[in-house]
């Protein structure tokens, strides 16, 4: 009996294009969807580091953050200083004011950042910081690494933290004066609360007269400060406060 050639095992050129061709097509298909997932991740990732940075910067209203503001008094004058110190002093006491401590105490950011030190964005670009609508706001440029929002509302791929833009957060603190054994409380010749500064001296912000035995500074950022009170004729007496961001801090002073 005559035997049948068996066929060759494999696949022939025409199957070998056919199956290229259908992975190629799937390929194509798929190419946009995980672009897209891509992005998605990366702008999730964009968001959360909008938020930190900003609250690295000046603070969280909901919790005690520590935050470049608070430690030396930042103002926007760049983000580098959030990975390097460059000029400004160290973090330590102030002379004059040894009750104070301020000054840098970073690195405020340990995520993706440019050889220069620029905090950057899940796509590789600095993120940027503008002042508008009354307060600050971090701005992503998005995929396509164009600015499209000239106003605080994002537009096109843009991210932006916070929404509306945040006033510079704040707090106040009120002072109360006593005489000791009771009586009219006496005058103050100056109330100031120092907080730190990005130099060798703290700033001083005055509290005004609100009623007798009663001033109060407004504007004063969050973290530390000391408040000074100087009466007549007796020695200055000063109190440390850690203020909470957005709060009052009362104090009580008590002279003869």
């Amino acid at each position: 009996m005559e035997r049948r050639a068996s066929r060759k095992e494999g696949f022939s050129l025409l199957e070998v294009a056919i199956a290229v061709a259908v992975i190629a097509i799937l390929a194509g298909a798929m190419a946009p969807l995980a672009l897209k997932a891509v992005n998605q991740a990366r702008e999730q990732r964009t968001r959360t580091e909008l938020k930190t940075t900003y609250e690295a910067l000046f603070g969280a209203r909901d919790r005690r953050v520590s935050n470049m503001r608070a430690d030396f008094g930042y103002a926007g004058a760049s983000l580098v200083q959030m990975t390097t110190r460059g000029g400004i002093r160290a973090f330590a006491p102030y002379a004059g004011q040894p009750a104070l401590s301020g000054g840098w105490n970073g690195p405020y950011w340990t995520g993706s950042q440019s050889p220069a030190g620029m905090p950057l964005d899940a796509w590789g670009r600095p993120f940027q910081l503008r002042f508008i609508g009354g307060g600050y706001q971090m701005v992503s440029l998005g995929p396509n690494g164009v600015l499209n929002s000239p106003g605080q509302n994002p537009q096109v791929d843009d991210l932006v933290y916070p929404l509306p833009p945040n006033p510079l957060p704040v707090t106040s603190v009120q002072v109360n004066l006593h005489k000791v054994g009771g009586g009219a409380p006496p005058v103050a010749t100056s109330v100031l609360a120092f907080t730190p500064s990005t130099g060798n001296a703290p700033i001083s912000t005055s509290a005004a007269f609100i009623s007798p035995g009663l001033y109060a500074a407004a504007a004063v950022p969050s973290g530390n400060a000391v408040v000074t009170v100087t009466v007549p004729a007796q020695p200055s007496q000063s109190q440390a406060v850690n203020l909470a961001q957005g709060g009052t801090a009362t104090l009580d002073f008590y002279f003869n």
